[in-house]
């Protein structure tokens, strides 16, 4: 299991931006891993934000699936899928990573 929690603040330039979006936008998700077979990794993840939008109440909250391969101790892909739970969040968007360790 994995818990994030992190804190952005945004110091608008513009008066036209900085009177329509919030400047602090607080962001948290919870996500689990389980290893089907060796080297490969199913993840499922939610979260929730703050709608940066100050006219909206409702926070942005997804859903994300992910396939992680460890293809050797210094690299792994993943590709995946992440669903918009709430109206403010992207429907449906395409995942795709590499993490290089060293």
């Amino acid at each position: 299991m994995h818990l994030n929690a992190d804190y952005t603040y945004n110091n608008y330039n513009l008066a036209t931006i900085r009177n329509a979006s919030r400047s602090s936008i607080l962001n948290g998700s919870l996500a689990g891993t389980y290893e089907v077979i060796k080297n490969l990794k199913l993840v499922a993840d939610v979260g929730v934000a703050t709608n940066d939008d100050k006219k909206s109440s409702i926070m942005p909250a997804f859903g994300l699936v992910d396939a992680l391969y460890s293809l050797n101790k210094n690299v792994d892909l993943s590709a995946g899928l992440k669903v918009g739970l709430t109206k403010p969040e992207t429907d449906l968007t395409g995942t795709f990573g590499a993490t290089f360790k060293f």
